[in-house]
């Protein structure tokens, strides 16, 4: 674990520089909540700056937190 920070804060830096799903390069964590983190990121496939989220690992068995996560992204995908 990274010396001062929070055990998700040191999850999601543990992920920068890793790929996602052959398409988004992780820079660097945004910001870290209690679902999930905001990554800086680049979409390979449009060679374009994004903002990604990721769920937390804890997160994922949870139904009712994959749904909201899944709404946020609608939402997310519809402000474009």
């Amino acid at each position: 674990m990274t010396s001062g920070l929070s055990p998700n804060a040191s999850w999601a830096a543990s992920l920068g520089g890793c790929t996602i799903g052959g398409r988004y390069e992780l820079d660097a964590p945004l910001g870290v909540g209690g679902m999930g983190a905001v990554f800086a990121a680049t979409d390979v496939v449009r060679a374009a700056k994004v903002a990604l989220k990721l769920m937390l690992p804890a997160m994922l068995r949870d139904g009712s937190c994959r749904a909201r996560f899944q709404l946020e992204a609608h939402a997310g995908a519809v402000l474009g």
